[in-house]
């Protein structure tokens, strides 16, 4: 049966700082970091701090079912973890069956004039960072509009966990395969 790993303050900052390293050794200097909210801007910030010159910006890509488990919040964060974590995986194997990448998400970029006065330069290279991947449809969603936007970036992006065995976007950095985490904003977590 799959584990769900808890990485909440030092584990978490811990985490933030591997992936950083991993896209640091990589050689990939971003010249803009993007942030997929909410999870992914989070991680984003953490891993900027590690890119100085690097410009941030935010996009939010919301999926069908996003509303409906965030009205869930209160009952979820008091249920004890031996409860939680089967529904994590029960979830996450429904995804993996019946989410195959095509569902559309509404795709929104919040980008600052300096940023986009970078993208709109030949070879801007763009980090891309989301919480998880779970399909990999929103990895590719938002890849998409941005490409779409700005052609001429070369993008990578890096993620916590790959949650399942063949998304339809594959990040470039990831700290995790077929791992559920449960981050501090996770609507289970216990507070």
């Amino acid at each position: 049966m799959r584990r769900v790993l808890t990485l909440v303050g030092d584990e978490f900052e811990k985490a933030c700082g591997k992936l950083s390293q991993m896209v640091v050794s990589d050689g990939f200097t971003p010249d803009v970091i993007i942030g997929i909210k909410s999870g992914g801007d989070v991680i984003g910030k953490a891993i900027a701090a590690y890119f100085p010159g690097a410009c941030y910006a935010s996009v939010s890509a919301s999926r069908p079912g996003s509303s409906a488990k965030r009205r869930n919040v209160s009952l979820l964060s008091k249920l004890p973890y031996f409860i939680t974590n089967p529904m994590r995986i029960v979830e996450s194997y429904l995804l993996s069956i019946f989410e195959h990448g095509d569902s559309e998400r509404d795709v929104v970029m919040e980008l600052s004039e300096k940023c986009h006065n970078l993208l709109n330069k030949s070879g801007c290279k763009v980090l891309i960072i989301d919480d998880a991947i779970d399909s990999g449809a929103t990895l590719r969603q938002v890849k998409g509009k941005l490409l779409g936007m700005f052609p001429e970036c070369c993008c990578k992006s890096a993620v916590i966990t790959v949650t399942t065995s063949s998304p339809v976007e594959i990040p470039e950095f990831r700290l995790f395969s077929n791992k559920l985490i449960r981050f501090p904003w996770s609507t289970d977590l216990r507070r």
